[in-house]
């Protein structure tokens, strides 16, 4: 499967076009977020500070608490006009984002939970699974995407634990690089990217979307050592739906322990990134998302097996509303990705 394939929404111009031609007047401006964000072609290695993730002791993600997502096995003929089968659509985000003042690069964050079989809103039949579905999108609408400037950041395959099942189960993490806000919503309404969004409709069964800015450097795929099997820890968190800039100092702290743990076991952070809404998801508000890359298995277990992060983690868990923890394999990192 191509490593770029199911990176980014692909119903917004439908739904969020005549909304990002709205006023001042209808959006609040505000002066905007520092262009501390990098763009897609970063090289240097992230500090080890407080912008690093973390881990738990399990090997899946575990939601602090349990909501069941907008949709994940309806048929795409129930989603209501101008509305994703896959998920609730905050219309309004987008509009905000062109307003805010910041018009640099972003990034595109996706969970992906793909349909068993692909169900299309012409009722047509077809054998197709709905990841099978979804390749097909990325062999069309996505490579529109990048051909106008899109950089796929970063792809794995979740590992999922029956023991703890997620809400939804999760099957893709993909993190999509973009020029600036104008330039993403000009690229969803390009016709040649529209006629493919049918697979992608056809194919996802949950998806959580949400545009984000990178915190400091992040090495491309080059700049990683040889790995024949790599693996990443990602982790989401959620505390009060204003991004990094009211971090509770729990979480800091668990952070910072994650950075050193991480370190020692050779990882190597590819990206933290202050979220900046949720705008396709199952009614939650993220804060932020952290990410350790790993030459292998035995490396990220030493990390998650690692005593001395047990108390952090228990203190930062009273200080979230929510959290996702993914274990990915098949980690793919820009520009080329690793995997044999």
């Amino acid at each position: 499967m191509r490593w770029w394939i199911p990176l980014v929404v692909g119903v917004l111009a439908a739904s969020c076009g005549d909304a990002a031609d709205s006023t001042a007047d209808d959006v609040a401006v505000s002066d905007g977020p520092d262009a501390t964000a990098d763009g897609v072609v970063d090289v240097d290695p992230p500090p080890s500070t407080t912008e690093s993730p973390e881990t738990t002791t399990s090997t899946t993600m575990t939601p602090t608490t349990t909501v069941t997502p907008a949709t994940t096995t309806s048929p795409t003929a129930d989603a209501a006009p101008n509305e994703p089968s896959f998920g609730q659509l905050d219309a309004g985000l987008l509009p905000e984002l062109l307003q805010s003042g910041y018009d640099g690069p972003f990034f595109m964050i996706n969970l992906i939970e793909f349909r068993d079989q692909a169900i299309y809103a012409d009722g047509r039949e077809t054998d197709l699974t709905g990841e099978e579905a979804n390749n097909i999108y990325g062999q069309t609408g996505v490579q529109v995407l990048i051909e106008s400037g899109m950089r796929p950041a970063l792809q794995g395959r979740v590992v999922a634990d029956p023991a703890t099942p997620t809400v939804p189960e999760w099957d893709q993490v993909a993190i999509a690089g973009y020029p600036s806000y104008q330039e993403f919503l000009a690229m969803t309404q390009n016709p040649a990217f529209q006629e493919g969004v049918e697979h992608k409709d056809a194919g996802v069964a949950a998806t959580t979307v949400m545009p984000s800015l990178r915190l400091g450097d992040a090495p491309v795929g080059a700049e990683l050592p040889a790995a024949d099997a790599p693996v990443a820890l990602f982790e989401l968190f959620s505390h009060d739906g204003t991004g990094t800039a009211d971090r509770p100092d729990p979480l800091t702290d668990y952070l910072d322990g994650l950075a050193t743990s991480a370190t020692a076991a050779g990882g190597i952070a590819p990206g933290s990134y202050d979220v900046q809404g949720t705008m396709i998801g199952d009614g939650r508000d993220w804060d932020e998302a952290h990410l350790w890359w790993f030459a292998d298995q035995a490396d990220l277990d030493a990390l998650l097996t690692d005593p001395d992060l047990g108390d952090l983690a228990a203190a930062r868990d009273d200080a979230l509303t929510d959290h996702y923890r993914l274990i990915l394999d098949g980690v793919q990192v820009e520009p080329l990705g690793r995997e044999p």
